[in-house]
């Protein structure tokens, strides 16, 4: 293997065992005996000017030198951090949340179409519309018998989750109540039909998480015991069509 002396600058061939095991390789013992009394060069410190003195071969393998770490890390965070780094390329761009003004790499502007200054940002944006499980939202008033028809769910489905069975009382909080149809697809002029019976589940948070993603079909399959004597979903509302369509 072809390695350099580092006294002569002179290239020769060494085995490769001796290249791995030694961070140093001469061409000769002379060359090696001259190495070993290099001699001393005195100089400063490129942080804080400290007098300091180093091997000339080491002295002349850099243009920076450091009395210790300490001035060394503090050189480093001056000169090559941020925009004082000579391969510094960040460009400005405007997060999408917040709309302050902050620097990235300029491939993340070209493999994105959404920016964030912050991890913060970014899930906080995730929320509401831009989720994947967003559907409209939801009407903040159900009309004037929700109460009532919520009470009525609850009480009719004793008080427990209809997939999992939890109830309010081990919950320690009264169950959500589902409509199976969203209400916003009947609006608030037939709130009636939208919170008939048939159309509201008693759920618990998680169970009605994972409820709301699925087709209404499937929500009342997995949400109907054989039990119940009430009328199903799809008789109750099958002359309002409208909202099924």
């Amino acid at each position: 293997m072809k390695v350099i002396c580092d006294n002569c600058g002179k290239e020769f061939n060494e085995k490769p065992v001796r290249v791995k095991r030694a961070s140093h390789h001469f061409c000769s013992k002379v060359c090696y005996d001259i190495w070993r009394k290099d001699p001393i060069t005195t100089g400063y410190c490129s942080y804080c000017g400290r007098l300091i003195q180093r091997l000339t071969s080491e002295w002349d393998r850099s243009e920076n030198h450091f009395c210790n770490h300490i001035c060394y890390g503090k050189w480093i965070s001056k000169t090559l951090l941020g925009i004082t780094n000579p391969k510094w390329n960040r460009v400005k761009a405007n997060c999408d949340y917040c709309g302050k003004s902050f620097q990235t790499h300029p491939y993340r502007l070209e493999s994105s179409n959404h920016h964030f200054c912050t991890m913060s940002c970014y899930a906080a944006w995730q929320g509401g519309e831009h989720s994947g499980r967003w559907k409209g939202g939801y009407e903040l008033y159900y009309g004037s018998d929700w109460k009532r028809q919520r009470r009525r769910a609850r009480n009719r489905d004793g008080f427990q989750c209809r997939i999992c069975g939890i109830e309010d009382k081990d919950l320690g909080r009264h169950l959500d109540v589902h409509h199976i149809i969203p209400f916003r697809k009947f609006g608030l002029r037939n709130f009636k039909t939208a919170n008939c019976l048939s159309n509201l589940r008693s759920l618990c948070p998680d169970c009605h998480k994972e409820l709301e993603i699925l087709e209404p079909k499937e929500q009342v399959r997995q949400t109907t015991n054989p039990n119940n004597c009430y009328t199903t979903l799809f008789q109750t509302l099958q002359p309002h069509s409208s909202p099924l369509a």
